[in-house]
């Protein structure tokens, strides 16, 4: 196993040994389909922030080791969903099997007062007439910082309009209970690498976000200019 980086080489060393060591890997979709009894499983779900290209990398990646994972896409972006290039590897996400989902954004909307409800069945119809496909669950853009400054209960969030609309929300109970969460949020895992949990915890609820990743170590300035300018590292 390779240093611990943010690294494709290394994010592809990880997963090859969580499947080797018995780990059963689900899109959230999968796992609240089939809610699976595996002792050995990791739910990988990847919030799109800032680069639909660097996803589409790791949508690549995980493709050719035979996962599929989620991929939430945010309509309020850097990136332009409707740009060609992205449409493309959007729907090349979707070919490769992978499940896309709606990263909601709710202080866009909350400072002006707007029913948070509507404008997340309103976004949910947006992204599947765009793609063509079923949106079956969201998740929340910034959700720890957007709790703590509005006060947002994002369990009475997910009313029974919502819960009609959509098989899950990404942090409700159903998802996240039995399961130890970690995520690489700012490029920085506060429990420590995936990889140091592979083996050690059975049951593992994984957030990586694509665009802190790349194929040799490179400082964040450097990851946000290449990204704004559509390169992929």
């Amino acid at each position: 196993m390779s240093v611990c980086d943010f690294t494709y080489r290394h994010y592809v060393e990880t997963m090859k040994r969580a499947v080797d060591e018995g780990y059963r890997i689900l899109s959230l979709k999968a796992y609240v389909e089939e809610m699976p009894e595996d002792r050995r499983l990791i739910l990988l779900r990847h919030d799109i922030d800032l680069s639909v290209q660097k996803a589409g990398k790791m949508a690549r990646i995980e493709h050719d080791l035979g996962i599929k994972s989620t991929y939430f896409v945010r309509l309020h972006a850097l990136y332009n969903i409707y740009n060609r290039k992205n449409y493309r590897t959007l729907m090349e996400m979707v070919d490769y099997g992978h499940e896309i989902g709606l990263h909601f954004e709710p202080e866009l909307f909350v400072t002006e007062g707007e029913n948070l409800e509507e404008v997340i069945m309103s976004e949910k119809e947006i992204l599947e007439e765009l793609l063509g496909i079923k949106i079956y669950g969201f998740s929340i853009h910034s959700s720890g910082r957007i709790k703590e400054i509005y006060r947002i209960d994002y369990e009475k969030l997910f009313t029974e309009k919502l819960k009609k609309a959509f098989k899950y929300y990404a942090y409700s109970p159903t998802i996240t209970r039995g399961f130890k969460y970690i995520s690489d949020s700012n490029r920085y895992w506060r429990d420590g690498c995936i990889c140091t949990h592979i083996g050690k915890i059975d049951r593992i609820y994984a957030l990586i976000h694509p665009f802190w990743w790349a194929e040799e170590r490179l400082p964040v300035v450097t990851l946000i200019e290449e990204a704004m300018r559509g390169e992929v590292l």
